[in-house]
């Protein structure tokens, strides 16, 4: 159990970050507890099981895409004993699951790469592996790319981005959060032609949650007339939420200013919704796909979350 508690603290310490890797994450932690389980009473194993499953699930609110791998994994037990569900089941799960996630990524990086290949400058908030592959596969066509990467305050994970994109070869500008409408809107800069993010969690209204920031940079998408695409799989509907509305996760101040004044009050909250009024599509493992419709594809590309 130390171990496990281990991996939800460095999940709610963002020593764990992206959607995928807090995911990956969750499902070793079931594994975890599996294997070194004492106890032999069935029932009581599987019960725990399922209760540690959904502790890892829930270390971040805004993490529907874990939620939906456990509800996978957990839904498919049918052993009878510990050691056909810890030796045999739970291994082919997470297996099936890791892969599910990966052909997912493949898939939405093609179609990244199909929609975004007549564009020549791109603006990206934050860091996604999955609308990063979609740049890099972008940039094999079009060798004269040109990204602006937001630094992504307070953590900086636009750094991430900015150093792989760096690494690919591709001509990368960072910008500092608050600057990056003026690059969308203004003709005094150079153009951006697109602007692409990830997502953390789709809502019921196919809305998007990112990172703190990208609400800015979607409004001045609309009004640029630029589209805005959000590259994110079909996995990551929270369908279990009552309502649109998501839980924001507020941040410790100390990510903000360290060492701030006594008596200050510091608001830190790490997503916020992008409504999906103002989103063009999302790109998905089965293309493009408009708000109107990501929910209705979701639960047809995976069929086990109708049950939701």
């Amino acid at each position: 159990m130390n171990n496990v508690e281990k991996i939800i603290d460095d999940i709610k310490a963002l020593k764990v970050q992206g959607a995928t890797n807090v995911a990956k994450a969750c499902l070793e932690g079931v594994k975890l507890f599996a294997d070194t389980y004492e106890g032999m009473n069935f029932d009581e194993f599987l019960n725990e099981l399922k209760v540690i499953a959904w502790k890892l699930a829930s270390s971040r609110p805004t993490e529907p895409l874990a939620r939906n791998l456990i509800r996978y994994v957990l839904s498919n037990i049918d052993g009878n004993t510990i050691e056909e569900v810890r030796d045999v089941q739970l291994e082919d799960l997470i297996m099936s699951a890791y892969q599910m996630l990966e052909n997912a990524k493949i898939e939405i990086v093609k179609s990244g790469v199909e929609i975004m290949s007549n564009v020549d400058a791109i603006l990206t908030h934050c860091h996604s592996s999955t609308a990063n592959n979609i740049i890099v596969g972008v940039h094999d066509r079009v060798a004269s790319l040109k990204v602006y990467a937001t630094e992504t305050r307070p953590l900086f994970q636009g750094r991430t981005t900015a150093k792989r994109l760096i690494e690919a070869g591709i001509d990368t500008t960072m910008l500092v959060d608050s600057a990056s409408s003026m690059f969308i809107i203004s003709h005094n800069q150079p153009d951006v032609d697109a602007i692409i993010i990830g997502c953390d969690e789709i809502t019921r209204d196919g809305s998007a949650i990112n990172k703190i920031g990208s609400l800015d940079i979607s409004l001045a998408a609309k009004y640029a007339g630029k589209p805005l695409y959000v590259a994110t799989s079909l996995l990551k509907p929270d369908l279990s939420a009552e309502d649109f509305e998501p839980v924001i996760e507020l941040r410790d101040a100390h990510e903000v200013w360290e060492d701030a004044p006594d008596g200050l009050e510091i608001a830190n909250p790490a997503f916020e919704k992008v409504p999906h009024s103002l989103i063009t599509g999302f790109i998905t493992e089965v293309g493009v796909v408009v708000p109107q419709e990501v929910l209705i594809r979701a639960k047809d590309n995976y069929p086990w979350m109708k049950g939701y």
